[in-house]
């Protein structure tokens, strides 16, 4: 099947695909990584990290000293007024994730001693990766894989760095790119690009994240000089679940992945619960779904299994945390129980934060910690 036969079929049978051609825009010819086929009534994820928080499911935890430990959050405001409200809300927050964490006598203050601040206060011996990783924002996003691209060896390790003032616009990052910008927009997918082309939009390369924030998602998408680099870094908030995006895996063999907009958010999960099972290979979290939010899943993945890519390979579907792709899997039909995410990279520590932070909802604001007292 051509293409755009394919994208008319998508377009026919789903109206987030209204018009052929826009998707023609969006999605790439070729699909690099297959992670794993589902399954029966559960999704089963294998290889879980998450690259945007300080923590990961398998990362070794330090424990902190024995006596009790206060943490104290600053909120990246990110040029809105300080709201007490909204500091009332990350509180709220913060103390489902550590009841969630069985953190005994652990007690959540805003905005008391210090304006503008959370402070928490924990039992000692809590991990210093629980602790960083309690401040993680805890954004899920299940989406349709449109198509991915594996970046080749030797791929930049930092982007340029961010200015200090305003964020940059589309026609300032336009005018830096010059002849590079018009020529982007003419491809659709990094395989489309030859060394020529490739040579010619090189100066992408040395965009910062926040240039390359301003950028199309098509454009993150399609042209090779943007790398994972400089994507990993994008504020969680440019990453609207009601649009397509561009993100990156979350390994060590960067895949860089054009999105479709979200079936799956927060607000579908019901519960996230954590557990040891050998059956599943171990440490792992199942997140319940609501009504809504199992109907749309289990929608997703009928779809993406009855629309294999142009090749014939299975259709992926993205479990985005805090805008990085944790792994894509191949759907080979609808799934109609929970989602699994277990694997040999979770670990008793990491599990149970992993389903704090799903279970407990999103941080309104990004956290920082800005003084630890032992």
């Amino acid at each position: 099947m051509m293409l755009r036969e394919e994208l008319t079929l998508l377009a026919e049978r789903a109206d987030r695909y209204p018009d052929p051609d826009a998707v023609l825009r969006l999605a790439g010819r070729r699909r690099t990584r297959t992670l794993l086929a589902a399954s029966g009534a559960v999704l089963a994820v294998l290889a879980v990290a998450v690259a945007a928080a300080a923590w990961a499911p398998g990362r070794p935890h330090r424990p902190a000293a024995a006596g009790p430990v206060t943490v104290q959050f600053t909120p990246d405001w990110a040029g809105q007024v300080p709201d007490q409200r909204v500091l009332d809300a990350v509180a709220a927050l913060l103390t489902r994730r550590v009841a969630a964490l069985g953190l005994a006598g652990a007690t959540v203050r805003a905005g008391t001693g210090t304006p503008g601040v959370i402070v928490l206060t924990v039992p000692g011996g809590t991990p210093d990766g629980t602790l960083a990783g309690l401040a993680a924002p805890g954004q899920l996003r299940i989406r349709l894989a449109l198509a991915s691209h594996r970046e080749p060896a030797g791929a930049p390790t930092a982007p340029a760095p961010n200015g200090t003032g305003p964020a940059p616009t589309l026609a300032q990052v336009q005018a830096k790119l010059g002849p590079a910008y018009p020529l982007a927009l003419s491809f659709q997918d990094p395989d489309q690009v030859g060394p020529a082309d490739a040579a010619r939009l090189a100066p992408f390369g040395g965009l910062s994240t926040a240039e390359v924030a301003a950028l199309p998602v098509p454009v993150q998408y399609a042209v090779p000089a943007v790398r994972c680099a400089q994507l990993d870094p994008v504020p969680v908030a440019a990453r609207p679940a009601d649009h397509p995006v561009t993100a990156c895996g979350a390994d060590q063999d960067p895949v860089k992945y054009l999105l479709d907009a979200a079936a799956v958010t927060n607000v579908d999960v019901a519960a996230a619960v954590a557990s040891d099972s050998p059956a599943n290979g171990g440490w792992g979290v199942q997140l319940v779904l609501t009504p809504a939010g199992q109907a749309r899943f289990t929608g997703l993945t009928g779809f993406a299994a009855g629309h294999p890519y142009p090749t014939g390979e299975p259709r992926q579907v993205a479990i985005e945390v805090d805008g990085s792709v944790l792994v894509a899997p191949s759907a080979a039909e609808a799934i109609t129980g929970d989602v699994l995410l277990a694997g040999p990279m979770f670990t008793a520590a990491g599990a149970p934060l992993l389903a704090a932070l799903l279970g407990a909802g999103p941080l309104p604001v990004r956290l920082r910690i800005t003084r630890i007292d032992r």
